[in-house]
């Protein structure tokens, strides 16, 4: 890793990572193995919280320790939550009374937080938690997750809610809410009123940008296109490397990155304004859901092995920290050989691990 650019990815000679930690299964969200689990992480991607749905219960576990073990999630009044999904800096939890809460990370929540009152068929939530879409009996509603979480509206019935590969997503600034339509189009929906806007092109969108900028769509051979909103253009330098539909599209609060997972089960991700892919792809299932922490800094992925879930991955993005990472593996600098070859041809060789010298 040199100033002239970040790695695509970093490892020891015994094959670990140090901007990798593997975290197995706790036994009680998928049975050691399989299942559809869901993550979230704590804004600083300290703590991660997983669970298998409404009946397996959730569990948490402290990543700052490396003897750490998972524990069952407990709210501070005692009850035990079912089923946890990430919300920005907040998480939404469901307990044994099936009601849905909006909490704090540390497990409070405050007067009126209680946002449903019975388990619903499908969840979208905003990158920074303010707006929630929830499907119940077919029908989409949209919601305001403020210190008295309220509904705003039910939105205009869908086509089918639950077209193939793609489902409804807030733009990465929470402005815009948009769901695709059977006929190979999107709706669209300003996220703060919930009323219909125009969207007058035949593409069925995945994800959108701020209001203004551009949104994501799939071809048939599984690469993202970036297209300008107004126009409807194809803008940018394609984002490739996936094969057939994305399953999800994951960015992060700020906006700068987005994680995406193919049908066919990998994870990658990638700098928004450069359209360039940041790290390795992980073998990742399509099916629950990965979280990055409200930082940035952290996503957590479902890993399959065998066909099932099989453990999770937590990453490191913080890709400052990376050439650190690098140098306390290396513990030392590039060679004049390894410069020449390696190395960057406009830059004289110099000690980019400071520590050690040349």
């Amino acid at each position: 890793v040199t100033e002239a650019g970040v790695g695509l990815d970093i490892h020891s000679i015994d094959g670990s990572n140090p901007v990798v930690r593997r975290v197995d299964l706790p036994s009680g969200p998928s049975g050691g193995g399989g299942g559809e689990v869901t993550t979230a992480l704590d804004p600083a991607g300290t703590r991660l919280v997983a669970s298998n749905g409404p009946t397996s219960g959730a569990f948490v576990l402290d990543l700052r320790s490396d003897d750490a073990t998972w524990e069952p999630f407990v709210t501070p009044d005692g009850e035990q939550v079912t089923w946890a999904w990430p919300a920005g800096e907040r998480i939404l939890t469901f307990g044994t009374t099936g009601s849905g809460v909006v909490r704090d990370w540390n497990g409070t929540a405050g007067s009126g937080a209680v946002f449903l009152d019975r388990l619903t068929s499908y969840v979208a939530v905003s990158p920074r938690g303010d707006r929630l879409m929830h499907t119940v009996d077919e029908q989409d509603v949209l919601m305001a997750l403020g210190p008295e979480p309220r509904a705003i509206t039910r939105l205009e019935q869908s086509d089918d809610p639950w077209l193939c590969c793609s489902l409804a997503a807030f733009s990465t600034d929470g402005a815009l809410l948009s769901r695709p339509d059977r006929r190979g189009g999107t709706d669209l929906f300003d996220a703060e009123t919930g009323e219909p806007l125009p969207f007058d092109f035949d593409i069925e969108a995945q994800l959108f940008g701020p209001r203004g900028t551009w949104f994501a769509a799939v071809d048939d051979r599984g690469t993202i296109h970036l297209h300008d909103q107004a126009t409807g253009d194809r803008i940018g330098t394609p984002l490739a490397g996936n094969r057939g539909p994305t399953t999800w599209f994951l960015p992060t609060v700020d906006g700068r990155r987005l994680a995406t997972i193919g049908s066919s089960g990998t994870a990658r991700v990638w700098d928004i304004e450069t359209s360039t892919q940041i790290g390795r792809h992980v073998d990742a299932s399509p099916f629950g859901t990965s979280s990055w922490s409200a930082d940035g800094t952290s996503l957590a992925v479902n890993v399959v092995e065998g066909g099932v879930i099989d453990h999770i991955e937590v990453w490191n993005f913080d890709t400052d920290t990376w050439i650190d990472a690098a140098c306390e593996l290396a513990g030392r600098n590039m060679t004049e050989d390894e410069w020449e070859r390696y190395g960057p041809r406009t830059i004289e060789r110099r000690a980019t691990c400071p520590e050690f010298g040349l």
